[in-house]
């Protein structure tokens, strides 16, 4: 297993270039067509790709978080991931049709170790 470097708190850190890992959960042409920025997107599909973004780093910058908001910052995320819900205009499952892309994989990819930490400090 590869050791991550940790942070103060003993804990591994994350850095952008985690977000590469998204793409074992998303379809080699659907990673190219969402990072490489080969079409024009419209002004909501930017808005939804950066709302993703923002829940990849926190799901993975807060997980082991020790201050309440940093803790209820992950808490919120994780459960706009879980949620299957269509009456938002940006909730996870909206993101990932305007983005053509699997919330069930893409949703297993981003919880696959997240759901263990999360029973475990509720």
């Amino acid at each position: 297993m590869e050791q991550r470097p940790v942070n103060a708190f003993g804990r591994p850190q994350t850095s952008s270039a985690d977000l590469g890992a998204i793409a074992d959960f998303v379809h080699p042409v659907q990673f190219e067509d969402i990072w490489s920025h080969s079409r024009a997107r419209t002004s909501e599909q930017r808005l939804a790709l950066a709302v993703l973004e923002r829940a990849i780093l926190d799901l993975q910058k807060y997980r082991y978080a020790r201050r309440r908001r940093q803790q209820r910052i992950y808490r919120e995320t994780y459960e706009w991931v879980t949620m299957d819900d269509y009456t938002w205009p940006f909730s996870f499952l909206n993101v990932c049709t305007l983005l053509n892309l699997s919330p069930e994989g893409l949703r297993r990819g981003l919880l696959s170790d997240a759901a263990y930490y999360f029973e475990k400090a509720a």
